[in-house]
Order: C-alpha cells, then structure tokens, then sequence
C-alpha cells in the first residue's frame, strides 16, 4: 500500500494458473516482474494478463484503503483462462463420488454436499453447477 500512496500507480496481475497464486501468496521469492509500459510499478512475468492502473480516487476508513484505479494499459498473452473453484471442486465430486461404495460414513458425502454448495456460491448458472447438481440426484445426497 504504502507503494500506491507513494507513486499513485499500481499493477493488477491476472496469474494463469495455481502455481502463480501459490507464488503470489506463499513464495513471494519466485516471482519475476518486468518493466511496464505506462506506470513506476512493475507488472508481473508471464501472467495471463497485467492492468497498469493510476489512482483515480482513494478513501481511508478504518484503517483500510479503498482504491479507485483508471486502466491506462492492458497486455494479454495467450487466452486468458480465469481460475474458477467450481472447476476444481466438480472434479474433486467425481473422484469422491468413486470412493462411496468403498468407505462407509457420512465423511465424504458431507464432503461432496459442502462441495456443492460452495459451487453453486462460486459459479450460480453455470455448467459446473448443474453438473454438481446432478451428481447429488444420482448419488441420492
């Protein structure tokens, strides 16, 4: 924060897969910027997408800073393909759904069932949705 304070410009990065947000949140050590093209702050290597961003309007409140940016450049490599939970967690139903007949208890069905709610959360409408949906019907959960 006390970078955007300073400069009034800062960089959003979309990371294209997991290992990327690992790295941004855990391994901050293995992350590599480059220059980029309109502001000070550096964006991040090989991201799926970076957004130069200038403040437009900030607000403290609480000891928080709510910050409004103006986009003044956008670089996209490749297609970017957004990371959605329901993706993973559809996948992890199936995998568990083979497991049933195998391990008695209500473990993994309660699983299955918190899964599914999470989904319908993360992506309302969605194919992961009625996909998770009807794995519960055929399952009986």
């Amino acid at each position: 924060m006390g970078n955007i304070l300073e400069h009034r410009d800062y960089s959003v990065n979309l990371p294209s897969d997991p290992i990327g947000i690992y790295n941004s949140l855990f391994a901050r050590h293995r992350l590599v910027y480059e220059k980029s093209k309109k502001i000070g702050a550096p964006v991040l290597s090989g991201a799926s997408a970076n957004l130069e961003l200038k403040v437009k309007a900030m607000k403290e409140r609480d000891n928080t800073f709510l910050v409004e940016g103006e986009i003044v450049s956008i670089r996209t490599r490749d297609e970017i393909n957004l990371i959605n939970r329901a993706e993973g967690l559809v996948l992890e139903n199936l995998i568990l759904s083979t497991k049933l007949p195998h391990l008695p208890g209500k473990g993994i069905q309660n699983v299955i069932r918190e899964n599914y709610r999470v989904i319908r959360k993360v992506a309302p409408g969605s194919d992961y949705e009625k996909v998770a949906e009807s794995l519960i019907r055929t399952l009986n959960l």
